[in-house]
C-alpha cells in the first residue's frame, strides 16, 4: 500500500451491484444505486465530507421503495481513508447507513453499505469516479 493518503475528490457513481431493501417484506433493488451520486468534497488529509445526490429515476427500477429510500435533495456524509491507504468509510449524516470501500484503482472503489433498523438495507456496488482527470 502507499504512504500517500489518495485524494478521492469527483463524483463517483455505481456502475455494478445489488441492493436488498426491508419495509415489511424483502425488496431487490439491482439497480437503484445507479440512481445515486456520491460527490467527495473538502477533503483534508484523510477526512472528507460527501453529498449523496439521486439522480431522478426515469423508470421504476429503483423498486416501489426507491424513492423514499434516495432523497432527491441529497443528504451529507462524512467518510475517512483508513490507514492503509485502500479502505474508505462513508457514514450518512442524520442516518444510520454506513459504506465500507475498497480503493482498486485511483478511480474505482468496491463497496458494501448496510443499516440496520425498520428500514434494513444490505448492499455492495462498485463506484467509479466520473469526472477523472
Amino acid at each position: 500500500s502507499s504512504d500517500e493518503t489518495p485524494d478521492l475528490s469527483g463524483t463517483w457513481q455505481k456502475t455494478d451491484g445489488h441492493i436488498i431493501y426491508w419495509n415489511g417484506e424483502v425488496n431487490q433493488w439491482p439497480h437503484a444505486y445507479e440512481r445515486a451520486l456520491i460527490i467527495i468534497h473538502d477533503q483534508t488529509g484523510p477526512v472528507f465530507k460527501a453529498t449523496q445526490v439521486t439522480v431522478p429515476a426515469t423508470d421504476a427500477q429503483a423498486g416501489r421503495h426507491g424513492a423514499e429510500a434516495l432523497s432527491e435533495d441529497g443528504h451529507t456524509i462524512v467518510g475517512m481513508v483508513g490507514w492503509d491507504n485502500q479502505t474508505v468509510v462513508f457514514a450518512d449524516v442524520g442516518d444510520t447507513t454506513e459504506q465500507h470501500c475498497t480503493i482498486t484503482s485511483n478511480n474505482r472503489m468496491e463497496c458494501m453499505v448496510w443499516e440496520a433498523g425498520t428500514h434494513a438495507i444490505a448492499g455492495r456496488y462498485v463506484i467509479e469516479r466520473q469526472d477523472a482527470e
